[in-house]
């Protein structure tokens, strides 16, 4: 999973979203220098992420929830996801559960 990031950020919006907070978007904080890559490697393993991005913003337009919390919302929002996104599901059911045992 290429996308992790920024998928995770579209889920974090809609679940901000549904308990009535805010995000803000601005410039970098930080610097990111990058090691030496090849360009055309790391964009053959994003493609899939590329393609599959607009799906995901679509659906997750079309999903509503009613949850109070962010773990609610979460929960709600994972589990209404279709099953095109199975492995976008499955890691944050396993990230969920990690951070209810710490919580």
């Amino acid at each position: 999973m290429r996308y992790d990031d920024i998928w995770a950020g579209f889920i974090l919006r809609k679940v901000a979203d549904c308990v009535g907070d805010s995000v803000s978007y601005g410039q970098p904080i930080t610097i990111h220098r990058r090691n030496v890559h090849n360009y055309l490697k790391d964009l053959e393993k994003e493609v899939d992420g590329m393609k599959r991005t607009p799906e995901l913003i679509k659906e997750l337009r079309e999903i509503e929830l009613n949850g109070k919390s962010y773990f609610d919302c979460t929960y709600e929002l994972i589990e209404k996801l279709s099953n095109n996104f199975k492995d976008l599901k499955e890691g944050y059911s396993i990230w969920l559960k990690n951070l209810e045992e710490i919580r």
